[in-house]
């Protein structure tokens, strides 16, 4: 039987709103990237607050860091599973 690698992240909190801090990047999100490439995970999992307020320029940012997993772990779509939390709730929708 083969092995199943699998990956799980959670709780980025992409904040759209503000102008992305070089040290989130560089100490954060590469590294985990290139944990990623070098691990090569049958299967992702991230789970709960992608968003920081659930506004569509906090998906913006999301998208653009999914797009990178998928091109580093040459993952198919449906390999990446994603469950949102409280955070990607845009709360001023509902008032």
């Amino acid at each position: 039987m083969r092995e199943i690698k699998w990956f799980h992240i959670s709780d980025l909190h992409f904040n759209g709103n503000i102008r992305r801090d070089l040290y989130e990047v560089n100490k954060v999100l590469e590294p985990l990237l290139n944990t990623i490439e070098e691990r090569k995970p049958d299967l992702i999992f991230v789970t709960g607050d992608i968003g920081k307020a659930g506004k569509k320029e906090d998906y913006n940012l999301a998208l653009n860091f999914f797009r990178e997993i998928h091109k580093r772990a040459k993952l198919r779509p449906n390999r990446l599973w994603i469950v949102p939390g409280n955070h990607d709730v845009d709360r001023e929708v509902g008032r």
